[in-house]
């Protein structure tokens, strides 16, 4: 899961409509993101 989460982060920081998945996919993730 650490590494899905890693992939996430990346594209989430690249493309905003990934960093709403990421919200919905994992919000405590983003959470430690932001």
């Amino acid at each position: 899961m650490s590494a899905k989460i890693s992939r996430e982060k990346k594209a989430s920081t690249e493309t905003i409509p990934a960093d709403i998945k990421a919200v919905e996919l994992a919000p405590m993730g983003l959470k430690r993101i932001r």
